[in-house]
């Protein structure tokens, strides 16, 4: 592939994860959330039929979505692997590719705290690799501001969430 392709490809996988991600919130995270409020045993069968199916439609979009997060990352590793001789380069693909290992192994029902700890760690290797490219390159100084909170915010999650700290 050359680069135009692979920039148009990552452009598309990018709006189809987006609107994935989004529409996934909206029918699943919000009617999953308001549906205990609004629904009991007297509610119509076709409103909870309605519900019941924006809510499965919503779960497949989070299932979709994960998949091509996985396929944009490896397609990440890839364009990262390519670049070789910067020794950046091999740690940013080799941490792209860990985390993608690690979510097609979570996705295919393998579980464990080392499991989970090793994805924080490969996922927070990531985002300071991605911080530090961004950096880097030519990106203007709101991508760089919008970059490093975005990683600031995941970073502080998984320190929490994958560390025990509290």
């Amino acid at each position: 592939m050359n680069p135009n392709s692979d920039s148009r490809v990552m452009t598309v996988l990018s709006i189809v994860l987006a609107a994935s991600v989004l529409l996934e919130t909206l029918l699943f995270r919000l009617f999953a959330r308001g549906g205990v409020y609004f629904i009991n045993d007297e509610t119509p069968s076709i409103v909870k039929n309605g519900y019941t199916s924006l809510v499965f439609t919503g779960n497949t979009l989070f299932n979709f979505a994960a998949l091509i997060a996985l396929l944009i990352l490896g397609l990440i590793a890839m364009h990262a692997w390519m670049k070789r001789p910067d020794p950046f380069y091999i740690m940013l693909s080799s941490a792209v590719g860990a985390v993608g290992l690690i979510g097609l192994s979570m996705m295919l029902g393998l579980s464990g705290p080392f499991l989970s700890v090793a994805y924080y760690s490969a996922s927070s290797l990531t985002l300071v690799g991605v911080f530090a490219l961004v950096v880097r390159g030519k990106a203007r100084l709101p991508l760089k501001i919008f970059v490093l909170l975005m990683g600031l915010s995941y970073l502080v999650i998984y320190l929490f969430k994958g560390f025990g700290l509290s």
